[in-house]
Formats: structure tokens, sequence, C-alpha cells
């Protein structure tokens, strides 16, 4: 299903930025938003839903709105193996199985695509006390996802405050239990392991998500 309200806003967005006259560059603007649709539609709204707002039922995470660089290295770590393949990485596995048959630029299209629609609000379900968490975040974050959790690109550490809360519990669940972090050429993987230590209480899960859930309302 396509969704020519979010290609018109998407459109209308980007055309602020080029020159007057320029309708070769407006031209090219507009095909590659159209394809890039049109491969998102395709390709992952079946699961990530059509506006990007992610499948909770299918731990699918709402990707509208991410940094393209992000997730670019997402992808990249799926394609290498880095995430999705272990054997009890069962929805990791989907991902990555659903990526593989896909052509470079069809996936480049589709990313520029979901970078630039409109982020939906997040509505934290999980408890946690904030100032529990701010001291674990120190502990465990900051260094590379910044004191605030608005990640670092040249880190390439996520900018968490734009990721949901069930998302964050269940990948910090992969690092701290062996689902993730562990392909010896996942150097960003071992650096989060490394920095987590040893598999973390549920207490700390919700305390972190609940001190992230608190910078995502100030950054606004």
């Amino acid at each position: 299903m396509s969704n020519p309200i979010a290609l018109r806003s998407i459109l209308a967005f980007l055309l602020l930025w080029l020159p007057l006259g320029s309708s070769e560059k407006q031209t090219e603007v507009e095909g590659g938003l159209k394809r890039g649709m049109e491969a998102f539609n395709r390709k992952c709204s079946s699961c990530h839903g059509t506006g990007g707002e992610g499948k909770r039922e299918l731990k699918a995470p709402a990707i509208a709105g991410l940094p393209l660089w992000y997730t670019q290295l997402q992808i990249e770590s799926f394609k290498k193996g880095f995430r999705g393949g272990h054997e009890k990485d069962l929805f990791g596995a989907m991902m990555r199985n659903g990526i593989l048959n896909l052509s470079d630029s069809e996936l480049s299209s589709a990313l520029l695509y979901a970078s630039q629609l409109q982020p939906n609000k997040i509505k934290e379900t999980l408890g946690g006390n904030v100032s529990r968490g701010k001291k674990s975040f120190k502990q465990h974050c900051a260094e590379c996802h910044r004191y605030d959790a608005s990640g670092e690109k040249v880190f390439k550490s996520a900018p968490l405050v734009m990721l949901e809360g069930w998302y964050l519990k269940e990948q910090l669940r992969k690092f701290t239990e062996g689902l993730r972090g562990q392909h010896p050429k996942d150097q960003r993987g071992q650096k989060m392991v490394e920095a987590l230590g040893a598999p973390l209480e549920e207490l700390v899960y919700e305390d972190l998500i609940a001190y992230i859930g608190s910078q995502r309302k100030l950054s606004k």
C-alpha cells in the first residue's frame, strides 16, 4: 500500500533545500523518494508498518525518522551476521533473512525514505526509577551514548532516546544473555557487552529505560 500523504510531505521538505529553477534536481528527488516509498512498502512495511511505526508483536521496532547512518549500520550488522545470527534470536533471524535477498539499491532507497518519515510519539509502558537509572546509565552507557542518551555518530552509538522502551529492553537482554555481541568481528557489539558487564537484573533494565525516557521528554 502506498502512502501519498507521507510522500508529499517528505518531498515538500526536501524541495525547500533545492535552488530555484532546479527542475532536474527536483525530478531526481521525486524519483528517488518514489522508489524509496515503493521499496519500503514492498519490503519493510509488513513488519515495521506503513508509517514505520513498528509492530511489537513481531519485535519490529519503530524506524520512522531514525538517522540514516544508524539504520545503515544496523542493516550492515544483519548482513554480516552480527545481528540475527544466533540460533536463539528468532526475530533477529527473521529480519536478517528478510534483507539478504534485497539489492543494495532497494535497501538504500527504503532506508532513505524511512529516515524522512515523521517519528511516532513514544509512549512508555515500563516502570523503573529515573534516579537509579541515571546512576546505572552513567556507569554503563554515557561514555558512548552521551549523558542525554542521544547517541553519537562518531562512536556509532545508537540514539537511544529515539528507540522504544520494550525494544531497548529486548536488546539489553540480547547483549547480556549472549544473543548479540558474540561474533568475533563485531567490535561494536563486543564493546556493548563489555560495558554492560554481567547480565543485568530486571530492575536495572527498567531503571535504565526510565532514565532514557526522561531524557526524551527533555529533548522535545
